[in-house]
């Protein structure tokens, strides 16, 4: 079939439409290097249909329910309904999220005479605040509404609830004796799932006060460290050596709340 030399189907820039001999019909949209451009001016919308190969892709949003990355560290951990001796070879003891932040943590002293020797507690607060509770202190704390920490003469306990309001504490024994002796026994610490630490309570004689355990709050998570210090002071002094300098108090031996 002839169309005649008049037209020209195969020119640049023109779609081509042709017939074969078995009637088979051949679509061709221009995949040539001369194919038509569309445009449109300045300011307008541009489609290409031609996308080039090495374009980017927009970032995948991040979810705000993402949770924060968790990290190891690495430390000896305690199972529900476990008893461990906190060693002077093992003394460190890190609790899971829900042990750090279910219940109470509670500390308590086995000894012959329990009227011997008290337990109280120095802590710092998230925004930086330090305080001391103690048996008989009219002030509990750090809010005396709804306390965190609290003594008495059977021991301390924490509220683990409000956890993330504390970055450390430290739990120490005051012997009650006019002689300051410290009687010898144990300290027993529990917490959510009743698992119990223990660490040694050491006889002889002290200046007034004695460090036992001390904790700090990483990411949720309570880190608690039997100190098995051999040093002994004035209850400031060893609120002092371990870094609560911000107390006020009015001798040695009684803080100022």
């Amino acid at each position: 079939m002839d169309l005649g030399g008049g037209l020209d189907t195969a020119s640049a820039g023109a779609p081509a439409y042709s017939t074969s001999e078995t009637s088979e019909t051949s679509l061709d949209l221009g995949s040539s290097a001369d194919a038509p451009a569309y445009s449109t001016s300045e300011g307008g919308t541009s489609l290409s249909l031609d996308a080039p190969a090495g374009s980017a892709t927009p970032p995948a949003r991040s979810s705000r329910h993402t949770l924060p990355p968790k990290h190891d560290l690495g430390l000896p951990t305690i199972r529900a309904d476990e008893r461990r001796l906190m060693s002077e070879h093992e003394p460190v003891v890190e609790l899971t999220r829900l042990q750090s932040a279910a219940g109470a943590l509670e500390a308590r002293v086995a000894v012959a005479n329990p009227s011997e020797v008290v337990l109280g507690t120095v802590f710092e607060t998230s925004d930086g605040r330090e305080s001391l509770v103690l048996p008989g202190l009219a002030q509990q704390g750090p809010d005396p509404r709804s306390p965190i920490f609290r003594a008495t003469s059977s021991g301390v306990a924490v509220n683990l609830r409000h956890i993330r309001q504390i970055n450390r504490f430290l739990i120490f024994a005051v012997p009650t004796r006019p002689t300051k002796q410290m009687p010898g026994g144990t300290v027993a610490v529990t917490t959510y799932g009743h698992a119990r630490l223990e660490l040694p309570l050491v006889a002889g004689p002290s200046l007034g006060a004695q460090a036992l355990l001390t904790a700090y709050v990483v990411e949720g998570r309570l880190v608690l460290r039997a100190e098995h210090d051999p040093y002994s002071g004035t209850l400031q002094q060893v609120t002092a050596a371990y870094g609560y300098r911000e107390l006020s108090w009015r001798d040695p031996y009684t803080p100022l709340v």
